[in-house]
């Protein structure tokens, strides 16, 4: 079997898999590589003796702990090539309890309600065009709304079950979170907040999979803004040595984390708009990246969300996406922000 039929059946599992030849590994998946393998490392490296695929066939997964989390390790023999697949050990994390989902079937449901009034009101006779755009702009803000609700469900579903395909690229990565902070500054504006920000200034070109990193940078957003009582939320990003970039957002809650996650958890009649799938997926997301997310109470009653990431350099020879982000008119900002933001911010001369 080529090297091309090995790559093409490790690829197709999306989940972290790599070949090992010659007593080396070869041919790591992006999942693998956030994992920390490299092709041209010795196995023993990252695997524990134990784990090391036998001489001969098994069909025994061999239990593992890899980034701090539990893994099973099966492994075949094809014509040569040890082929290797990794799938985590369940329960990864407890699934969203049911008030996590009850509340983002309430916010699908309140949309929804926003939409027929909306239709409502266009469907009227002798409407003014100011009083059309104001039943647009509440149609479209449901719409986003509706989008960003299914696009969280499907991306945590993804990420629980290990199936999320990394889209690794090249790019100056202070330079795009430059343009990220001005964008999130500008929306969060129409919400009454400021965001400050401090970013290295070394221009490095880093390897990472931007499009799950900034969404999960504006998830931690949304969930600051939905609870901050001065207004004011900082967010920094600064380097851990060469492999690693650590992005830490700072805001005063208007309600102490500790009893919004008591909250939560007890049933409620009322719906409420806080604590979604957000900060389940930046933990889950965080552990695709290569690194973790830490919320946590500071003295000063302020949270602190801590989400680190691996980056690579674009000479080691990391497998980069040649999959295709589609461009999407909804700007992910938007989407993010689209339960809080007023309805002003999705009017039709604005967004069509």
């Amino acid at each position: 079997m080529d090297s091309k039929a090995v790559s093409s059946l490790l690829s197709a599992t999306g989940s972290p898999a790599f070949a090992i030849q010659d007593g080396r590994l070869a041919l790591c998946t992006p999942e693998a590589q956030a994992l920390g393998f490299r092709d041209g490392e010795l196995p023993e490296a990252l695997l524990p003796v134990h784990a090391l695929p036998p001489r001969k066939h098994s069909d025994e997964a061999l239990p593992i702990l890899l980034g701090g989390e539990r893994w099973l390790l099966q492994s075949a023999f094809v014509e040569g090539w040890t082929l290797c697949f990794l799938r985590r050990e369940l329960p990864f994390i407890p699934a969203p309890n049911e008030q996590t989902m009850l509340h983002a079937a309430g916010r699908m449901r309140l949309s929804i309600q926003d939409v027929e009034t909306a239709v409502e009101q266009m469907d009227g006779q002798g409407l003014q065009k100011e009083d059309r755009d104001a039943s647009i702009a509440l149609a479209l803000r449901a719409v986003y709304q509706l989008t960003h609700t299914a696009k969280s469900m499907e991306l945590f579903g993804l990420l629980r079950a290990g199936k999320y395909r990394l889209r690794n690229r090249s790019i100056n990565l202070a330079a795009w979170m430059e343009d990220f902070c001005r964008e999130a500054g500008g929306l969060l504006q129409e919400l009454g907040l400021n965001l400050r920000w401090e970013l290295p200034m070394d221009y490095k070109t880093d390897v990472v999979d931007w499009e799950l990193l900034s969404a999960l940078l504006w998830e931690l957003l949304a969930n600051a803004a939905a609870n901050s009582k001065d207004g004011s939320i900082r967010l920094e990003m600064r380097r851990l040595g060469d492999r690693k970039v650590l992005f830490t957002l700072v805001n005063l809650p208007e309600t102490p984390l500790e009893a919004r996650f008591h909250q939560h958890a007890e049933p409620q009649q009322a719906l409420t708009e806080d604590l979604g799938l957000g900060l389940s997926l930046a933990s889950l997301g965080a552990a695709v990246l290569g690194g973790s997310f830490l919320l946590s109470s500071r003295p000063d009653g302020k949270v602190e969300a801590a989400l680190s990431v691996a980056v690579h350099r674009p000479q080691e020879g990391v497998v980069q996406s040649a999959i295709q982000t589609p461009v999407t008119e909804m700007h992910p900002g938007l989407l993010a922000l689209s339960k809080l933001l007023p309805r002003d911010s999705f009017h039709p001369d604005r967004l069509l």
